[in-house]
């Protein structure tokens, strides 16, 4: 009678544990193995059961602790979680898998929208996940009661490993971020302009190259027309080389060479990878086994790339020389004297391999895929275009793109408004990174929320609020030169790059590229595209915890000293 109930009894036992800590998913992966490997050769030879016997009953006894333990959580989590009073779907108070097919196909921020729009401000996400959608508590979700979320787990390379992003602690994010701090400082992003300068010029030049050779052999007339280009390829390349060049020191030079391009592709699929593994972590363990897999080629390039760099350090170090890119810092080569450079700590290599990780997606793809919706949203308003390349004419021109021009916003107010709203309608992380709460919380309608619950602004439906924008769907640079005119204007409810001291550390460097492509582009192309297939590129957006943009097909044309052919 005793034994019946012994694997119900056991799994109710783990339900209770692991309410206080959730195991690593090898671990759990490791005592499935471990009872499938020695429970029937105990049941042979203790309980002395045939072999059919013995395996009938472990896959029998199995069957029974799975099924109570499922039973047992999702009674817990729908009739007595702290969370079960909030509204949300059962599927996702049941499990974050039923995330998992949004993430994988990028439709997370889409489905985030419906959400709120069927339950309201607060939303109940996951068994243990609240989506808010409130600009009024991003300094509570992001500021000092929080710590990063589940979600940071699964870029972890082994335990104690973090990136700057993924810094469990207020304490080590701080002194990740001092660490960082210097590559991004005023002085910093000076020496940066004239690379930033010489990239968007390879770019500018590879472009028209581009078109000149769509109408090679042909008459004088034909090549004034318009050629076909994927718009956004070229961007993409510009920003893994200006990435590359002041990350690690050296272009991957994707611009002039198709030989290092199918890493961009690499990119794309483990970002694919990671955003289901970021809603069920343990996948990431999955997906380490499987046969293709893009996050072990993706952390073999890391790998490859942080040690060439580590050598290219020790090289310099002789000569007295430093280099003038980011990982400089990271490694201490620019100390000022040898006493700071004996006292910091030695940076571990998988504290360095994360770090690259963010380096390489954040410094990349991002830019490029807010460019090409600038671009589009550009096309679709040629009064705003006509109005900009007006305003950069007084100020910049496309034989001397020096971005120290165009960083007065009072000089290039419009310029500066474009790129503004662009990041409003798409921020860079559209469903807000998760946080966990230190202590309770008090959320709208006196709804209390528990320590240890994650939770999560969604940005990219907050600046769509009409409460905190007017007309918020439409594309309207104008809201930020008079914002008067468009109210309510809601600045609060505004953080395209986070908020706070954990907000995005190269801020300044994202503008800088931003408005020295948007600004060279404008002035030395002509482009159009026609109404439905600027829709269908937008529709088309996806989020992979970042947003990623589709190919982004344009007629596009030289322009003629500055100005508009007729």
């Amino acid at each position: 009678m005793i034994r019946p109930l012994i694997s119900p009894c056991l799994a109710l036992v783990t339900h209770a544990a692991v309410q206080y800590k959730e195991p690593y998913g090898h671990h759990a992966a490791f005592a499935l193995v471990l009872y499938l490997c020695t429970s029937p050769l105990l049941f042979h030879l203790v309980a002395e059961l045939t072999w059919i016997q013995a395996l009938t009953l472990t896959v029998t006894e199995l069957f029974a602790y799975v099924t109570t333990l499922s039973t047992s959580i999702i009674v817990y989590r729908h009739f007595f979680h702290p969370l079960r009073r909030l509204p949300g779907p059962w599927c996702a108070k049941t499990s974050m898998w039923a995330w998992v097919p949004m993430e994988r196909f990028g439709t997370r921020a889409k489905v985030l929208d419906r959400l709120h729009q069927q339950y309201g401000c607060v939303v109940r996400i996951g068994p243990n996940c609240v989506s808010i959608n409130d600009g009024k508590l991003l300094p509570l979700v992001y500021g000092a009661t929080s710590v990063r979320g589940p979600l940071y787990q699964v870029v972890s390379l082994g335990p104690g490993s973090y990136s700057l992003q993924s810094e469990p602690t207020r304490a080590g994010h701080a002194a990740r971020r001092r660490q960082w701090d210097p590559a991004f400082s005023v002085a910093s992003l000076r020496e940066y302009q004239s690379t930033v300068a010489e990239k968007t010029r390879e770019l500018m030049d590879l472009v028209t190259s581009d078109i000149k050779s769509a109408f090679s052999g042909t008459s004088r007339a034909c090549r004034n027309e318009y050629a076909v280009l994927d718009v956004n390829k070229y961007l993409g390349w510009y920003a893994f080389d200006l990435m590359g060049e002041l990350g690690w020191g050296r272009s991957f030079d994707l611009l002039h060479s198709e030989s290092n391009r199918i890493m961009v592709k690499t990119i794309h699929e483990n970002l694919h990878y990671i955003a289901p593994a970021g809603a069920v972590p343990y996948m990431a363990m999955i997906f380490n086994y499987s046969t293709h897999n893009p996050m072990r080629e993706y952390r073999a390039w890391l790998l490859r790339a942080v040690q060439w760099r580590m050598h290219q350090g020790q090289t310099s170090a002789g000569t007295g020389k430093a280099h003038l890119d980011v990982f400089g810092h990271l490694l201490g080569e620019k100390e000022s004297s040898d006493d700071t450079k004996a006292r910091r700590p030695k940076p571990k290599l998988l504290d360095l391999l994360l770090d690259a990780n963010l380096l390489t997606i954040a410094g990349s793809d991002t830019t490029s895929n807010v460019l090409s919706l600038a671009i589009v949203e550009l096309s679709q308003s040629p009064r705003i275009l006509s109005d900009l390349r007006k305003e950069l004419a007084k100020v910049f021109q496309p034989d001397n793109e020096d971005p120290s021009l165009l960083a007065r916003e009072e000089a290039t107010p419009l310029l500066h408004a474009v790129i503004r709203e662009t990041l409003r309608l798409w921020p860079v992380i559209p469903a807000g990174p998760p946080r966990s709460m230190t202590r309770d919380v008090c959320l709208p309608g006196d709804r209390v929320v528990p320590a240890g619950a994650c939770l999560s602004v969604p940005i990219g439906i907050v600046q769509r609020d009409p409460s905190n924008f007017v007309r918020p769907m439409e594309w309207l640079p104008e809201r930020w030169l008079n914002p008067e005119d468009y109210q309510p204007h809601n600045l609060s409810a505004y953080a395209p790059f986070g908020y706070g001291s954990t907000g995005c550390v190269g801020k300044g460097l994202a503008w800088m590229e931003l408005r020295s492509v948007l600004a060279g582009f404008v002035t030395r192309f002509d482009f159009e595209m026609d109404s439905e297939a600027a829709e269908a590129f937008k529709e088309n957006v996806k989020d992979f915890f970042i947003i990623q943009v589709g190919p982004l097909h344009m007629k596009v044309r030289e322009r003629v000293s500055g100005a508009r052919r007729d």
